[in-house]
């Protein structure tokens, strides 16, 4: 069953496998909305395949996380290409206009 926990003893601290948050020792309450609707900020995160390794999931997480800085810096190169070209295309434009009418 999905929302059964009925194995989780009070000396068994339910917690994040990279130690990001713990949610220690006689957690009260609901443990499955506690544990899996929290919102956790820094907290190392990949959705759940079934079949899947830590270690896979590791993998996948890093490359999503590089994918992501490099997606990042593409934007900020394509701003910086995007404004050269402007100041080009004006400097273009008034070189023209000093030459046609000075």
């Amino acid at each position: 069953m999905k929302n059964d926990f009925s194995w989780k003893k009070d000396f068994v601290s339910i917690g994040c496998d990279f130690l990001v948050w713990d949610e220690g020792f006689n957690l009260k309450g609901n443990i499955f909305d506690v544990t899996t609707k929290t919102k956790r900020g820094n907290c190392f995160f990949w959705k759940f395949i079934p079949g899947m390794l830590q270690p896979a999931a590791r993998e996948l997480q890093k490359r999503d996380s590089e994918n992501k800085k490099l997606k990042k810096s593409l934007s900020y190169t394509r701003a910086g290409l995007y404004i050269a070209a402007g100041a080009l295309l004006i400097e273009a434009i008034l070189k023209l206009y000093l030459y046609f009418y000075s």
